[in-house]
Protein backbone atom coordinates (compact mmCIF):
# COMPACT_ATOMS: atom_id res chain seq x y z
CA UNK A 1 0.00 0.00 0.00
CA UNK A 2 1.20 3.66 -0.90
CA UNK A 3 2.54 5.10 2.82
CA UNK A 4 2.70 8.82 1.43
CA UNK A 5 0.56 11.09 -0.92
CA UNK A 6 -0.19 14.83 -1.36
CA UNK A 7 -4.14 14.65 -0.01
CA UNK A 8 -5.84 11.62 1.07
CA UNK A 9 -9.70 11.90 0.62
CA UNK A 10 -12.07 10.02 2.82
CA UNK A 11 -14.94 8.48 0.69
CA UNK A 12 -15.56 7.98 -2.82
CA UNK A 13 -18.95 9.84 -3.16
CA UNK A 14 -19.71 12.67 -5.57
CA UNK A 15 -17.62 15.05 -3.47
CA UNK A 16 -14.68 13.00 -2.28
CA UNK A 17 -13.86 12.11 -6.25
CA UNK A 18 -14.46 15.36 -7.46
CA UNK A 19 -12.19 16.67 -4.80
CA UNK A 20 -10.14 14.62 -5.78
CA UNK A 21 -10.47 15.02 -9.64
CA UNK A 22 -9.64 18.73 -9.48
CA UNK A 23 -6.49 18.22 -7.26
CA UNK A 24 -5.27 15.19 -9.91
CA UNK A 25 -5.58 17.85 -12.56
CA UNK A 26 -3.38 20.34 -11.15
CA UNK A 27 -0.85 17.78 -10.54
CA UNK A 28 -1.26 16.44 -6.93
CA UNK A 29 -0.61 13.29 -5.48
CA UNK A 30 -3.93 12.17 -4.69
CA UNK A 31 -5.05 8.92 -2.60
CA UNK A 32 -9.27 8.10 -1.85
CA UNK A 33 -9.82 5.58 0.67
CA UNK A 34 -13.74 3.71 -0.35
CA UNK A 35 -14.60 1.26 2.73
CA UNK A 36 -16.94 0.02 0.27
CA UNK A 37 -15.74 -2.51 -2.60
CA UNK A 38 -17.23 -0.71 -5.14
CA UNK A 39 -17.91 3.08 -5.74
CA UNK A 40 -21.54 4.00 -5.71
CA UNK A 41 -22.84 0.96 -3.58
CA UNK A 42 -24.84 1.26 -1.70
CA UNK A 43 -27.05 3.71 -2.75
CA UNK A 44 -28.30 6.39 -0.97
CA UNK A 45 -29.90 9.04 -3.56
CA UNK A 46 -32.88 9.27 -5.83
CA UNK A 47 -30.74 10.88 -8.14
CA UNK A 48 -32.41 14.24 -9.30
CA UNK A 49 -29.89 17.04 -10.01
CA UNK A 50 -30.30 20.31 -11.79
CA UNK A 51 -28.61 20.50 -15.25
CA UNK A 52 -28.20 23.80 -14.63
CA UNK A 53 -25.69 22.93 -11.97
CA UNK A 54 -23.76 20.41 -13.58
CA UNK A 55 -23.16 22.39 -16.66
CA UNK A 56 -21.54 25.43 -14.10
CA UNK A 57 -19.43 22.92 -12.90
CA UNK A 58 -18.59 21.83 -16.59
CA UNK A 59 -19.24 18.13 -16.10
CA UNK A 60 -21.13 16.23 -18.80
CA UNK A 61 -23.21 13.48 -17.79
CA UNK A 62 -22.68 10.38 -20.42
CA UNK A 63 -25.91 9.23 -21.92
CA UNK A 64 -25.94 5.64 -19.93
CA UNK A 65 -26.31 7.61 -16.87
CA UNK A 66 -29.43 9.76 -17.58
CA UNK A 67 -32.48 7.71 -16.66
CA UNK A 68 -34.64 10.47 -17.90
CA UNK A 69 -34.82 14.56 -18.26
CA UNK A 70 -37.39 16.39 -16.39
CA UNK A 71 -39.31 19.87 -17.70
CA UNK A 72 -42.19 19.65 -15.07
CA UNK A 73 -43.56 18.71 -11.44
CA UNK A 74 -46.73 18.76 -9.64
CA UNK A 75 -47.27 19.48 -6.27
CA UNK A 76 -49.87 17.81 -3.94
CA UNK A 77 -51.41 18.95 -0.99
CA UNK A 78 -52.54 16.41 1.87
CA UNK A 79 -55.89 16.06 0.55
CA UNK A 80 -54.74 15.87 -3.45
CA UNK A 81 -55.32 19.14 -4.54
CA UNK A 82 -52.22 19.54 -6.91
CA UNK A 83 -50.47 22.58 -8.80
CA UNK A 84 -48.40 21.84 -11.92
CA UNK A 85 -44.95 23.84 -13.38
CA UNK A 86 -44.32 23.26 -16.82
CA UNK A 87 -41.13 24.28 -18.40
CA UNK A 88 -40.18 24.24 -22.38
CA UNK A 89 -37.62 22.03 -21.83
CA UNK A 90 -35.64 20.07 -19.67
CA UNK A 91 -34.12 21.72 -16.12
CA UNK A 92 -33.09 18.21 -14.44
CA UNK A 93 -31.87 14.86 -15.03
CA UNK A 94 -33.10 11.78 -13.33
CA UNK A 95 -29.79 9.96 -12.94
CA UNK A 96 -27.94 6.51 -11.81
CA UNK A 97 -26.14 7.36 -8.78
CA UNK A 98 -24.07 4.01 -8.89
CA UNK A 99 -23.23 4.89 -12.54
CA UNK A 100 -22.85 8.47 -11.88
CA UNK A 101 -20.28 8.05 -8.44
CA UNK A 102 -18.49 5.05 -10.54
CA UNK A 103 -17.89 7.81 -13.29
CA UNK A 104 -16.34 10.79 -11.20
CA UNK A 105 -14.03 8.07 -9.59
CA UNK A 106 -13.28 6.98 -13.08
CA UNK A 107 -12.71 10.60 -13.93
CA UNK A 108 -10.42 10.75 -10.75
CA UNK A 109 -8.77 7.99 -11.44
CA UNK A 110 -7.77 9.07 -15.53
CA UNK A 111 -6.30 12.52 -13.80
CA UNK A 112 -4.21 11.10 -11.60
CA UNK A 113 -5.84 9.86 -8.30
CA UNK A 114 -5.40 6.36 -6.54
CA UNK A 115 -8.54 4.52 -5.49
CA UNK A 116 -8.28 2.08 -2.33
CA UNK A 117 -11.70 -0.12 -2.34
CA UNK A 118 -12.25 -1.80 0.75
CA UNK A 119 -10.05 0.11 2.79
CA UNK A 120 -12.19 1.79 6.09
CA UNK A 121 -10.00 4.81 7.98
CA UNK A 122 -10.32 4.37 11.06
CA UNK A 123 -8.62 7.34 12.40
CA UNK A 124 -6.64 10.75 11.82
CA UNK A 125 -2.97 10.93 12.76
CA UNK A 126 -2.15 14.11 14.32
CA UNK A 127 1.01 16.06 15.35
CA UNK A 128 1.17 18.76 17.51
CA UNK A 129 -2.76 18.93 17.04
CA UNK A 130 -2.24 19.01 12.99
CA UNK A 131 -3.75 16.35 11.24
CA UNK A 132 -1.23 14.66 8.46
CA UNK A 133 -2.70 11.55 7.55
CA UNK A 134 -5.41 8.46 8.12
CA UNK A 135 -4.45 5.48 9.73
CA UNK A 136 -6.84 2.09 8.61
CA UNK A 137 -8.15 -1.01 10.50
CA UNK A 138 -4.51 -2.73 11.35
CA UNK A 139 -1.29 -1.10 11.69
CA UNK A 140 -1.39 0.31 8.01
CA UNK A 141 -1.54 3.76 7.98
CA UNK A 142 -1.46 6.86 5.11
CA UNK A 143 0.97 10.18 5.48
CA UNK A 144 -0.88 13.59 3.86
CA UNK A 145 -0.03 17.05 3.90
CA UNK A 146 -4.38 17.60 3.89
CA UNK A 147 -6.80 14.88 4.78
CA UNK A 148 -10.64 15.65 2.51
CA UNK A 149 -13.05 14.44 4.59
CA UNK A 150 -16.11 13.45 2.41
CA UNK A 151 -17.44 10.13 4.52
CA UNK A 152 -20.95 11.52 4.69
CA UNK A 153 -23.00 12.00 7.86
CA UNK A 154 -20.93 9.73 9.64
CA UNK A 155 -18.96 12.60 10.85
CA UNK A 156 -16.49 10.34 12.71
CA UNK A 157 -13.47 12.11 11.71
CA UNK A 158 -14.81 15.30 12.79
CA UNK A 159 -15.36 14.71 15.82
CA UNK A 160 -11.91 13.33 16.71
CA UNK A 161 -10.41 16.51 15.98
CA UNK A 162 -13.39 18.25 18.07
CA UNK A 163 -15.13 20.17 15.37
CA UNK A 164 -18.70 20.72 15.27
CA UNK A 165 -20.88 18.48 13.66
CA UNK A 166 -24.15 18.74 11.46
CA UNK A 167 -27.21 19.35 13.84
CA UNK A 168 -29.22 16.04 13.75
CA UNK A 169 -32.14 17.49 15.54
CA UNK A 170 -32.75 19.42 12.04
CA UNK A 171 -32.04 16.15 9.81
CA UNK A 172 -34.59 13.45 8.08
CA UNK A 173 -34.18 10.36 7.48
CA UNK A 174 -35.41 9.07 3.99
CA UNK A 175 -36.12 6.04 2.51
CA UNK A 176 -35.54 5.68 -1.04
CA UNK A 177 -37.18 2.90 -3.49
CA UNK A 178 -38.07 2.10 -7.06
CA UNK A 179 -41.24 0.60 -8.60
CA UNK A 180 -41.55 -0.67 -12.19
CA UNK A 181 -44.99 0.92 -12.79
CA UNK A 182 -46.72 3.69 -11.90
CA UNK A 183 -50.39 4.82 -13.12
CA UNK A 184 -50.64 7.92 -14.81
CA UNK A 185 -47.48 9.40 -14.41
CA UNK A 186 -46.27 11.79 -16.57
CA UNK A 187 -42.63 10.25 -18.24
CA UNK A 188 -41.05 13.80 -17.66
CA UNK A 189 -42.58 14.77 -14.83
CA UNK A 190 -41.87 14.34 -11.26
CA UNK A 191 -44.19 14.61 -8.12
CA UNK A 192 -43.66 15.90 -5.14
CA UNK A 193 -46.19 15.22 -1.87
CA UNK A 194 -46.08 17.40 0.65
CA UNK A 195 -47.73 17.33 4.20
CA UNK A 196 -46.92 16.55 8.09
CA UNK A 197 -49.03 13.37 8.07
CA UNK A 198 -47.25 11.85 5.46
CA UNK A 199 -43.28 13.43 5.71
CA UNK A 200 -43.14 15.36 8.53
CA UNK A 201 -39.99 17.47 7.80
CA UNK A 202 -39.57 17.34 3.90
CA UNK A 203 -41.54 15.63 1.50
CA UNK A 204 -42.55 12.19 -0.35
CA UNK A 205 -41.62 12.12 -4.19
CA UNK A 206 -42.13 10.29 -7.52
CA UNK A 207 -39.53 10.57 -9.73
CA UNK A 208 -40.47 8.98 -13.67
CA UNK A 209 -37.88 7.20 -15.54
CA UNK A 210 -38.07 6.48 -19.49
CA UNK A 211 -38.61 2.74 -19.08
CA UNK A 212 -41.78 3.12 -17.17
CA UNK A 213 -40.45 2.28 -13.80
CA UNK A 214 -40.22 5.17 -11.10
CA UNK A 215 -37.99 6.40 -8.28
CA UNK A 216 -40.31 6.81 -4.93
CA UNK A 217 -39.60 7.75 -1.40
CA UNK A 218 -39.75 9.97 1.52
CA UNK A 219 -37.74 11.87 3.95
CA UNK A 220 -39.42 12.69 7.51
CA UNK A 221 -38.46 14.03 10.82
CA UNK A 222 -40.09 11.48 12.99
CA UNK A 223 -41.02 7.60 12.78
CA UNK A 224 -39.68 4.87 10.71
CA UNK A 225 -39.19 6.20 7.05
CA UNK A 226 -40.35 2.45 6.01
CA UNK A 227 -43.51 2.67 7.84
CA UNK A 228 -44.35 6.33 6.37
CA UNK A 229 -43.57 5.47 3.04
CA UNK A 230 -46.02 2.51 3.32
CA UNK A 231 -48.64 4.64 5.23
CA UNK A 232 -48.26 7.65 2.40
CA UNK A 233 -48.81 4.60 -0.35
CA UNK A 234 -51.66 3.66 1.90
CA UNK A 235 -53.59 7.18 2.00
CA UNK A 236 -52.76 9.60 0.44
CA UNK A 237 -55.30 10.02 -1.88
CA UNK A 238 -53.23 10.89 -5.25
CA UNK A 239 -50.61 8.28 -3.99
CA UNK A 240 -52.66 5.47 -3.42
CA UNK A 241 -54.29 5.72 -6.97
CA UNK A 242 -50.85 5.88 -8.49
CA UNK A 243 -49.32 3.09 -6.73
CA UNK A 244 -52.01 0.33 -6.08
CA UNK A 245 -50.64 -2.06 -8.32
CA UNK A 246 -46.70 -1.70 -7.79
CA UNK A 247 -44.70 -2.96 -5.07
CA UNK A 248 -41.62 -1.26 -4.09
CA UNK A 249 -38.22 -2.74 -4.16
CA UNK A 250 -34.70 -1.80 -3.26
CA UNK A 251 -35.11 0.38 -0.27
CA UNK A 252 -32.16 1.78 1.14
CA UNK A 253 -31.97 4.73 3.72
CA UNK A 254 -30.16 7.63 5.21
CA UNK A 255 -30.04 10.81 6.87
CA UNK A 256 -30.30 14.54 5.24
CA UNK A 257 -28.84 17.04 7.03
CA UNK A 258 -31.01 20.38 6.62
CA UNK A 259 -29.83 22.62 9.30
CA UNK A 260 -27.11 24.30 7.08
CA UNK A 261 -23.38 24.02 6.64
CA UNK A 262 -21.37 23.55 9.75
CA UNK A 263 -19.76 26.53 10.78
CA UNK A 264 -15.88 24.83 10.78
CA UNK A 265 -14.83 22.46 7.76
CA UNK A 266 -11.54 22.92 8.61
CA UNK A 267 -8.17 22.34 10.65
CA UNK A 268 -5.00 22.58 10.28
CA UNK A 269 -4.69 19.43 7.73
CA UNK A 270 -7.93 19.13 7.36
CA UNK A 271 -11.13 19.86 5.16
CA UNK A 272 -14.64 18.69 4.98
CA UNK A 273 -17.08 18.69 2.02
CA UNK A 274 -20.38 17.23 0.84
CA UNK A 275 -22.43 15.84 3.77
CA UNK A 276 -19.80 15.44 6.31
CA UNK A 277 -19.44 19.27 6.16
CA UNK A 278 -23.63 19.66 6.01
CA UNK A 279 -23.32 21.00 2.43
CA UNK A 280 -26.76 20.41 1.27
CA UNK A 281 -29.85 22.39 0.71
CA UNK A 282 -31.99 22.70 3.02
CA UNK A 283 -35.26 23.58 0.97
CA UNK A 284 -35.03 20.53 -0.85
CA UNK A 285 -32.52 18.12 0.81
CA UNK A 286 -30.70 18.05 -2.19
CA UNK A 287 -26.13 18.02 -1.54
CA UNK A 288 -24.82 16.59 -4.94
CA UNK A 289 -24.50 19.70 -6.71
CA UNK A 290 -23.97 21.82 -3.96
CA UNK A 291 -21.07 19.19 -2.39
CA UNK A 292 -19.79 18.98 -5.80
CA UNK A 293 -18.85 22.89 -6.51
CA UNK A 294 -17.51 22.46 -2.96
CA UNK A 295 -15.31 19.86 -3.36
CA UNK A 296 -14.00 21.84 -6.47
CA UNK A 297 -13.03 24.80 -4.38
CA UNK A 298 -11.60 22.16 -1.65
CA UNK A 299 -9.44 21.03 -4.67
CA UNK A 300 -8.23 24.16 -5.70
CA UNK A 301 -7.75 25.71 -2.71
CA UNK A 302 -5.12 23.00 -1.59
CA UNK A 303 -3.01 22.85 -4.77
CA UNK A 304 -2.78 26.97 -4.53
CA UNK A 305 -1.20 26.15 -0.95
CA UNK A 306 0.87 22.95 -2.40
CA UNK A 307 1.62 26.27 -4.68
CA UNK A 308 2.81 28.75 -2.61
CA UNK A 309 5.08 26.24 -1.18
CA UNK A 310 6.62 24.73 -4.13
CA UNK A 311 7.65 28.24 -4.93
CA UNK A 312 8.88 28.90 -1.54
CA UNK A 313 11.00 26.02 -1.88
CA UNK A 314 12.23 26.75 -5.45
CA UNK A 315 13.31 30.26 -4.06
CA UNK A 316 15.14 29.05 -1.17
CA UNK A 317 17.17 26.25 -3.86
CA UNK A 318 17.68 29.51 -6.50
CA UNK A 319 19.29 31.26 -3.51
CA UNK A 320 21.38 28.45 -1.84
CA UNK A 321 22.75 27.70 -5.64
CA UNK A 322 23.38 31.36 -6.20
CA UNK A 323 25.34 31.83 -3.28
CA UNK A 324 23.34 34.42 -1.27
CA UNK A 325 22.31 34.16 2.12
CA UNK A 326 18.72 33.60 3.59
Amino acid sequence: MQTQTDIAVVGAGPAGSYAALTAAKMGAKVVVCEEHREVGFPCHCPGHISIKGLDKLGLRVPEKIIENRISGAVFYSPCGNEFRVKLSSPVTYAINRALFDKHLAQLAERAGAKLLLGTRVQKLLLDNNSVNGVSFEGREHLSSRIVVDAEGCASTLLRQIGLQTFDRSLAVSAVNGEVSHIDDLEDDTVEVYLGQRYASGLYAWMIPKRDGSAKIGLATKTGNPREHLKHFLDKHPAARKRAKFSDVKNLSYHLIPLGGPIRKTYHSGFLAVGDAASQVKPTTGGGVVMGLRCAKIAGEQQLKRFSGEISRIRSCLFIRRSGSKL
